[in-house]
């Protein structure tokens, strides 16, 4: 019995000095959505199955296995990456997220731009929201199905004591879709938007992760955290139109 073990790791031993990893980058569909339509864990011609890993920050999944295995997977992952059926074209976009600080009393920040004035009026009224600054705007020229990263830093600490000169630090990750209809609505596949918050305490991380779809001219509301309590929270509003 110790033998059959024995040759059975060394064979396993020897396999695997011959796997390989290939990273695939996709262009159009999401990370996990591969994972959901590749058949997962099937086992190879030699008995092993191929492994796969998706990293949806990076818009990548990394495939570990033999190579005949590797480079299949490979191909059934560029056949099914395609932008969605009736999307116009591949146009460029001005996509924005507007980065707003909203509070019961006090919030640090500029004022708004006209365009964002409306949800403003909107937040003040439904959420009780008596201040509402834009803390900053990251703007994305982008074409659909492509994602795009954009890093900035916020004047946003939390307390009256945190230590000065601490950036907030925050990183948004957009992957747009296609678009459809007479008035163009863009498909956002993922929208990653991460932030630490300096304060006198530990940092305050606000991570924000959605998914929507926005038509031409519309403001819509994708997401609020708080930041210190129930007092102040941050906003995301976004807007998108095709360019071309």
């Amino acid at each position: 019995m110790k033998s059959v073990a024995a040759f059975t790791l060394m064979a396993a031993s020897l396999l695997a000095q011959n796997y390989v990893q290939k990273v695939v980058e996709l262009k159009h569909i999401e990370p996990e959505t591969v994972l959901r339509l590749m058949a997962m864990g099937s086992p190879s011609k030699d008995g092993y199955a191929a492994q796969l890993r998706a990293n949806k920050e990076l818009g990548i999944v990394t495939i570990y296995g033999l190579p005949n295995d590797v480079e299949q997977i490979a191909a059934n992952i560029a056949a099914i990456d395609k932008p969605r059926p009736g999307s116009a074209g591949n146009r460029n976009l001005d996509f924005r997220v507007y980065m707003l600080a909203a509070a019961r009393s006090t919030a640090n920040g500029a004022g708004l731009p006209g365009e964002i004035e409306p949800v403003a009026s909107e937040l003040r009224s439904s959420l009780g929201y008596t201040e509402i600054k834009l803390l900053d705007t990251a703007i994305f020229r982008m074409r659909q199905n492509e994602r795009s990263e954009a890093r900035g830093s916020l004047p946003c600490q939390v307390g009256e004591t945190a230590s000065k000169g601490r950036p907030c630090n925050y990183q948004v990750i957009v992957r747009a879709g296609g678009l459809r209809g007479a008035k163009p609505t863009l498909t956002v596949e993922g929208l990653s938007f991460n932030a630490n918050f300096a304060s006198d305490g530990p940092d305050r991380v606000v991570a924000i992760n959605t998914s929507f779809d926005v038509a031409a001219g519309q403001k819509v509301v994708i997401g609020k955290s708080s930041i210190d309590g129930a007092d102040r929270s941050l906003v995301l509003v976004v807007t998108a139109r095709a360019v071309d």
